[in-house]
């Protein structure tokens, strides 16, 4: 718990986390390497109240990172438009 704490001390949303993650949840988000990325697949179990079945399957499938390079690809055909 104390190292969760730490990956998650933002004050305003640390008692949300740990009041609806489950232990196993947060077990299965540390050691993710990415601040960004824990915090997106904890955000993602909290909005649509996923079980540890669905964040594993979640993270398998590196759902953040292919957010996060579909992001940049809109990005750059924007710019190319303007």
């Amino acid at each position: 718990m104390m190292l969760f704490a730490e990956r998650f001390s933002d004050v305003e949303i640390l008692p949300t986390l740990s009041a609806k993650l489950s232990w196993s949840h947060i077990i299965e988000l540390l050691p993710l390497k990415s601040k960004e990325a824990q915090l997106f697949y904890a955000e993602d179990v909290t909005q649509h109240n996923l079980g540890v079945h669905e964040l594993r399957r979640q993270i398998s499938r590196k759902t953040f990172e292919r957010r996060e390079i579909a992001n940049t690809g809109l990005k750059k055909d924007l710019l190319r438009l303007n």
